[in-house]
């Protein structure tokens, strides 16, 4: 018969409530405060960006039919105190995720930034939250969905799911917990239901899906109606994560997940992990593609003719995940992105990997040279140092001497090229007085009263996008 293990020990979602409900009243030291105010920088950057798009008007498109009112002009209902909070977190979400360029936190193999930041943007305007109450949960939000992205993804975890789907709305509800404050159980009631809310499959990469950029939005929106539902005094279970039908067995992770979420909750906080890609694609493609660029350097004016093979090393999480080994087809915008072939190609063509040169037209020469291009294991890449992912590039030439490069990780962005990204993704859409002090305001959110400002900017900035 089976029994709850609750009955002998405090269930993991119960420790998790405990834990976000505490930081909701601890000091935030400084270096964190920092990363939060830098990953908000990103994901607003990338917001802004991204509404230039097709995708993105679409995006923005949605959410007036969600809100039922079309003669809206676009400033009206973006980052606007008169948009419903869950419609809110799930545009904004599906915005920050449309480059394929968010932060990422490798140990866990997700993107906590989409989810986290629309999730907590959306709540502290529904809630007037102060600006130590959107820190806070913002941290919380990045430590927890990191602990439990790394606790599903031990063992042989079913990788048809979505990691980001998995981990996100558990890790968005207790940043929203974090930052409003709750009763214990109303606590471990919302992360359950949050539990129980995981979403996306992983076809899009191969069907040129948009559903990518959903999942995104779903997970943060899903957050808040957790947090909603717990508020309402319903019931779920508590060990839904360890219990014999909860997530863990339902996903396939290894049989220690307990052990893992638990050692990395009390570990520093993962949002101290979170990193910034240097190009838009898939995490596992950036150093094989950065290495591309470099020996696109050594080509010259000859290009890429003289180019007969090209051979890619790598380890074999990263060619396995999906979308990742394709040579095609790549009719949409979102295979190409996720492909080893076309970004090296791609690099190697046009010298740089960009929303131009994503979108060319396949050229005979790139089908060339992606059909000319083999995808290969090291074993010295599968024994790497974790977080690390090595890749090399080798260009076996028809004249002269091979070339070949090779990097042991992504060449991360640092903190002050984010902040150049951001400005020049935000500088069309404000005057550089806004633009200033919307940096200002999000480098410095720790010592706000309240966020009303923020929300004022962001809504300037978005009604200037052409819809």
């Amino acid at each position: 018969m089976y029994r709850s293990t609750t009955e002998y020990a405090p269930s993991l979602t119960r420790e998790t409530a405990q834990i976000a409900l505490a930081l909701g009243h601890e000091d935030i030291e400084q270096s964190i405060r920092e990363k939060v105010s830098l990953v908000l920088l990103d994901f607003l950057g990338c917001c802004m960006e991204a509404s230039r798009s097709e995708a993105g008007r679409k995006m923005l498109a949605y959410k007036r039919i969600a809100l039922a009112e079309p003669g809206l002009k676009q400033g009206d209902y973006a980052f606007h105190q008169s948009s419903g909070a869950e419609t809110e977190a799930l545009v904004s979400g599906m915005l920050g995720h449309a480059l394929i360029r968010e932060d990422m936190h490798v140990p866990s193999g997700t993107h906590p930034g989409v989810v986290i930041l629309p999730a907590m943007l959306a709540l502290a305007r529904r809630e007037k939250l102060s600006g130590k109450a959107l820190v806070r949960g913002i941290a919380a939000g990045y430590h927890v969905m990191g602990a439990l992205g790394i606790a599903v993804r031990s063992g042989l975890t079913n990788r048809h799911f979505r990691p980001l789907g998995i981990s996100g709305p558990f890790g968005a509800t207790a940043g929203a917990l974090a930052a409003t404050g709750a009763d214990e159980e109303t606590a471990v009631n919302a992360l359950a239901f949050a539990a129980n809310f995981i979403s996306g499959l992983n076809q899009w990469p191969w069907s040129g899906g948009q559903e990518i950029y959903v999942q995104a939005g779903m997970a943060a929106r899903n957050a808040l109606v957790a947090l909603d539902l717990g508020r309402a005094g319903l019931r779920a279970s508590p060990d839904i994560l360890e219990g014999k039908d909860g997530l863990f067995m339902a996903i396939g992770s290894d049989s220690e997940a307990s052990t893992i979420f638990r050692a990395k909750l009390s570990a520093p906080n993962c949002l101290m992990e979170v990193t910034h890609k240097p190009v838009a694609g898939c995490n596992y493609v950036q150093t094989a593609a950065a290495a591309a660029l470099q020996l696109r350097k050594s080509l010259g004016v000859s290009g890429t003719g003289n180019i007969r093979r090209i051979v890619v090393s790598t380890f074999s999480a990263a060619r396995a995940y999906p979308g990742c080994d394709n040579i095609g087809p790549f009719d949409y915008l979102e295979q190409r992105k996720m492909s080893f072939q076309f970004a090296i190609c791609t690099a190697l063509r046009y010298g740089r990997l960009d929303g131009e040169s994503y979108s060319a037209p396949l050229d005979s020469e790139l089908l060339r040279l992606i059909g000319a291009t083999e995808i290969r294991i090291d074993e010295k890449f599968e024994l790497r140092e974790f977080p690390a992912q090595p890749a090399r590039v080798e260009l076996v030439m028809s004249m002269g001497e091979d070339l070949v490069y090779e990097l042991h990780d992504v060449p991360w962005l640092n903190p002050k090229d984010v902040r150049l990204r951001f400005e020049t993704e935000v500088a069309p859409s404000l005057s550089s007085l806004d633009l200033n002090r919307l940096v200002v305001l999000v480098s410095t959110l720790w010592d706000q009263p309240d966020t009303s400002e923020l929300f004022a900017l962001l809504q300037r900035a978005m009604a200037t996008t052409d819809l």
